[in-house]
């Protein structure tokens, strides 16, 4: 009895294939019948071939997505059939009977990997009686016996068959079924796309898939048809030379009837599409299909092939055996290709042969994206000119992420120019500076500097303008009737229970109450001046530009010498409309913190009292101003400021000025002062 060479079982079990990969089975045998044909032509000019592919579904098993899942498919060609050759190669393992084509004798395997075994009837002509014979057997999963009843015999006389072979691959496995089991016009497509190197050939057979849906109604597709007639509006070529080998490229023009893009570039292994990646990810402006002169809608799918490609296909024709990147150092001997090396070359071409095309595209976007930096996000201008960039951000994003993108190009310019200044910094005495390069060189980092400093500037007052907005926002009524919390306000101006050596400068801002609070030593939020000591007051912030307090102690860098300032800053909750008497008096709250100053009980950090003599307080008390909280004001001798939306008043004793401001007169002045930079950014009013 017949018997293949190998551990059948383990050949098998080895096979890597995982379930989105299993049509290959299908494929393999699709490519089989293709090269079947081939070689029937070859004697025979004039035969038109035809492959018929048959899914049958079972009847009895559970729907998948509404559809019966698939048990078998059959497929029949009219090739040269089970030759003698070919039967002997088929016993063979790893067979190099059809070397030159790339077959590497494992498409067989695959059949029992996904179903459970396979079924072959063909007839051919033997050699030796130049007449035409039958051949049939089942090849299983068994070490000793994977062929069984094999049968080879004479046709007779006048029998009017002719050459050709009939695959059954029985009962798929259940781990693979779901794949298979889809909409027949689905896995149409999916033969298409694999099989597109040799559909595109006008002198491809025809391919024919059905499907019976009862014993008198069928479904079926002619593939070459609905590729070539259906689908392929155009047509074109070019190759390029990458580290010595020759890629082929093949641009094919699909119609798109959903306005869905599905622009691909597809790697092709041995006349099998291997490798298949969105050309979207690659070129942004391709997020959308393109548009002939005609009005109609198409794909582009870019065919790369190449003898290199053929040569480093994996066993399973899952996958490329080559590098996805470039080694970064050298290495010993010549380095495989990479594949990002092939799609660099190849993408030079995509973008010569799309340009047409994608011109009004990229222009629309730049109109978009000019539209947003002016209208929405002035920091960016200075990046409109680096148009190049620019171009790689993708079409259609939304204005937030749009944000994000413009905000990841600041980013890597930053980057860039930090390493080109290093760069100039470090050059030897040998690149003298008035070398043409260097000259060439320092202008464009300098450029880069200039784009770079207008950014971060214009960043900066569009996050003033926000941070007014949203602080008026927060006095607003909320949805409930209420007003925010006293601790809500305090955050946006300064974060609590944090001090300045856990908030970044950039971070707070104080500046909505007077401009020079931005310039401090150090800052405490709502933090005891002495956590030792149980009655030490808790100011909402204090700050010092000359001093430090440090674990919840106030001292001075230099122990002689005598504290300079200290500003106090006290909130109350917006719409507060009560205080019970003195001890709700904001203004007298205050005053205690200073008084506990003065008192002599704030320590320096190893312990010692800090004499406060010669220290000014800057107080401020930010409320609304209900009458008790003007009575307070009034009963001090405050001063009212001349549009009645606040006091001020100041203590020799304490050496300490107050100012009450009420959260009006705060965002206005805040406003006021900061208009004249949006005009400048021409960002509209806060």
């Amino acid at each position: 009895m017949p018997r293949i060479k190998t551990n059948v079982v383990g050949k098998v079990n080895n096979i890597q294939l995982p379930a989105e990969k299993s049509l290959m089975a299908l494929h393999e045998a699709i490519v089989n019948s293709l090269q079947s044909i081939d070689d029937a032509q070859r004697n025979r000019p004039t035969l038109e071939g035809k492959i018929e592919i048959e899914v049958r579904r079972d009847p009895n098993g559970s729907p998948i997505d509404g559809l019966q899942p698939v048990k078998d498919i059959v497929i029949e060609d009219n090739g040269v059939g089970f030759t003698k050759n070919n039967y002997v190669s088929f016993q063979t393992a790893e067979s190099t009977y059809k070397l030159n084509r790339g077959c590497k004798g494992i498409g067989r395997f695959l059949w029992l990997k996904v179903f459970d075994h396979a079924e072959i009837r063909s007839v051919y002509k033997d050699l030796s009686d130049q007449k035409l014979h039958k051949r049939s057997f089942s090849f299983i999963l068994n070490d000793k016996d994977p062929i069984v009843d094999p049968q080879s015999a004479p046709l007779l006389e006048d029998s009017n068959k002719s050459s050709g072979t009939k695959l059954f691959l029985r009962n798929i496995k259940p781990e693979y079924v779901e794949p298979y089991s889809i909409p027949l016009e689905e896995l149409a497509d999916s033969i298409i796309e694999h099989h597109i190197d040799y559909l595109v050939d006008n002198s491809c057979p025809d391919i024919i898939l059905r499907e019976n849906i009862s014993h008198n109604s069928s479904t079926q597709f002619n593939l070459k048809n609905r590729f070539q007639q259906e689908f392929l509006l155009d047509k074109d070529a070019d190759s390029v030379e990458i580290s010595s080998y020759t890629f082929h490229i093949a641009f094919l023009y699909i119609k798109n009837e959903d306005g869905k893009a599905r622009h691909s570039i597809l790697y092709s292994g041995n006349k099998r599409v291997v490798v298949s990646k969105s050309l979207a990810s690659l070129i942004p402006n391709l997020q959308r299909p393109l548009q002939d002169g005609n009005g109609q809608l198409f794909d582009v799918f870019v065919l790369v092939s190449s003898i290199y490609l053929d040569q480093h296909v994996n066993r399973e024709r899952t996958e490329l055996n080559i590098p996805e990147k470039a080694p970064s150092k050298k290495t010993l001997g010549r380095p495989l290709l990479s594949l990002e090396e092939i799609q660099a070359g190849v993408l030079t071409s995509i973008h010569e042969h799309l340009d047409e095309f994608l011109v009004a595209i990229r222009e629309e976007k730049q109109d978009y994206i000019r539209e947003f930096v002016e209208s929405e996000a002035p920091q960016y201008k200075s990046l409109l000119k680096y148009t190049e960039r620019i171009d790689k951000i993708k079409l259609g994003l939304s204005y937030d992420k749009l944000d994000i993108e413009l905000h990841k190009l600041r980013n890597d310019l930053v980057i860039e120019t930090r390493i080109g200044v290093g760069r100039i910094l470090n050059q030897s005495q040998a690149n003298h500076p008035n070398t043409e390069d260097f000259t060439k060189d320092l202008q464009k980092i300098m450029g880069m500097i200039n784009d770079m400093t207008k950014s971060d500037l214009a960043d900066y007052v569009v996050q003033r303008k926000m941070i007014l907005m949203l602080f008026e926002k927060a006095l607003k009524l909320t949805d409930d009737n209420t007003y925010e919390k006293e601790s809500r306000i305090h955050n946006i101006v300064f974060p609590m229970r944090k001090t300045s050596d856990e908030v970044d400068y950039s971070e707070h801002n104080l500046w909505l109450i007077d401009e020079r609070l931005s310039y401090h030593r150090y800052l405490r939020s709502d933090k005891p001046l002495d956590e030792g000591d149980k009655d030490s007051p808790k100011p909402d912030i204090i700050l010092t530009p000359t001093t430090k307090i440090n674990k919840n102690l106030l001292y001075t860098d230099s122990q002689s010498a005598p504290f300079d300032t200290f500003t106090i800053i006290e909130f109350k909750r917006p719409m507060r409309d009560y205080y019970s008497g003195q001890d709700d008096d904001p203004i007298a709250q205050v005053q205690r913190y200073v008084n506990y100053v003065h008192s002599g009980k704030a320590k320096t950090d190893d312990g010692r009292p800090i004499n406060p003599k010669g220290a000014k307080f800057y107080c401020y008390v930010i409320c609304d101003l209900i009458q008790p909280v003007r009575d307070y004001a009034s009963d001090r001798g405050f001063t009212e400021t001349a549009d009645g939306e606040g006091y001020f008043w100041y203590n020799p004793n304490t050496k300490a000025y107050f100012e009450v401001i009420s959260f009006d007169k705060l965002i206005k002045d805040a406003k006021q002062r900061n208009q004249i930079l949006f005009d400048k950014l021409g960002i509209g009013r806060a």
